[in-house]
């Protein structure tokens, strides 16, 4: 169920400089998890970025909320872009947790003694180059995903 952009006007406040809802002097949000921001309105509860977008724009997104900057609590709506999820994916700004490197776009080449420097484009790696440092090789991860990606903000 999703609630409309008349109930969310009469139910909240927000703040576009802030990316922070108001009801009455209080702030609305409350953690969802996994860094976003959480609000319940009218009984039905959602990321906070999307009822952003609802209150400024007055309809829902068509796609996924991408948070330009990367961080998913900053809901000021100049860092919130409506994007299809392929073009969300592509603009990651950390390593997954898995990552032995540390670095985005970066793996430990077999052996141990390269950095190995790859990009996905939909289903296909492309393979950058090998690297001596883990920084050398996140630096032309970072030129070509600017030129491959183009949801990238980096």
């Amino acid at each position: 169920m999703q609630i409309s952009h008349k109930e969310l006007l009469a139910a909240v406040r927000y703040d576009q400089d802030t990316g922070h809802f108001y009801k009455g002097d209080s702030r609305a949000e409350h953690s969802g998890g996994q860094g976003y921001l959480n609000l319940t309105v009218s009984g039905v509860e959602a990321r906070a970025h999307r009822y952003a977008w609802l209150y400024v724009y007055g309809v829902w997104p068509k796609g996924e909320i991408d948070h330009v900057n990367g961080s998913r609590a900053d809901n000021r709506i100049t860092n919130l872009r409506d994007v299809p999820r392929s073009i969300n994916q592509q603009n990651r700004h950390k390593p997954q947790k898995n990552n032995k490197s540390g670095f985005l776009g970066v793996s430990l080449e077999r052996g141990g003694k390269k950095y190995r420097a790859t990009v996905r484009v939909g289903k296909k790696g492309h393979y950058i180059g090998s690297f001596d440092t883990a920084e050398a090789a996140h630096a032309a991860y970072v030129q070509a995903k600017r030129q491959l990606h183009l949801g990238c903000t980096l």
